[in-house]
C-alpha cells in the first residue's frame, strides 16, 4: 500500500469514516498539509531572524475559538515584540519601519499558496488560496 493512501487511510479512520476516501478526507488532507506547510515556512522564517521559539505560537485554526480568524487554518500569536517585528506590519512599524522580513514572509506563503491576514494587533490568520486547493 502506498504511503499517500495509507495517510488518507488514517484521515478517514480520524474522522470516523472506517477508511473511505472521499471528497471530505481529501480535504482534509489538503488542509493538513497546509497546516504543516504554514507553521514549517513561519518557524523557519522567525528561527532565520533569530525569533525565539517562545515568543509567537501558532494554533491549529480548527482550535481556535477566537473571534477573528475562525476559518484560518492556522492562528500566529505574535503579541510578543520580537515576533511582531518580523509577522505583521503594525510590528515592522513599531520596529523601525522595515517591513522587509514581513513581506519576505508574506512572499513565502504566497509561493505555497497561502496567505496571512492580521486580525488585530496580537495575532493573524493563515489560509489557503483557495484556487490552489488540491480538492
Amino acid at each position: 500500500m502506498s504511503n499517500i493512501k495509507r495517510y488518507l487511510e488514517e484521515i478517514s479512520e480520524d474522522l470516523g469514516l472506517d477508511g473511505e476516501i472521499n471528497e471530505t478526507v481529501l480535504a482534509e488532507a489538503t488542509r493538513r498539509m497546509n497546516v504543516e506547510v504554514a507553521r514549517n515556512i513561519i518557524a523557519g522564517h522567525l528561527t532565520f531572524h533569530d525569533v525565539s521559539p517562545d515568543s509567537y505560537e501558532l494554533i491549529d485554526g480548527k482550535e481556535w475559538e477566537g473571534e477573528y480568524g475562525k476559518a484560518a487554518l492556522l492562528i500566529l500569536i505574535h503579541e510578543d515584540p520580537a515576533a511582531s517585528a518580523h509577522t505583521n506590519m503594525d510590528g515592522a512599524y513599531n520596529s523601525g519601519g522595515d517591513y522587509s522580513s514581513y513581506e519576505k514572509l508574506m512572499n513565502d506563503l504566497k509561493g505555497c499558496g497561502l496567505f496571512m491576514e492580521q486580525c488585530t494587533l496580537w495575532y493573524s490568520g493563515i489560509y489557503a488560496d483557495q484556487a490552489l486547493e488540491l480538492h
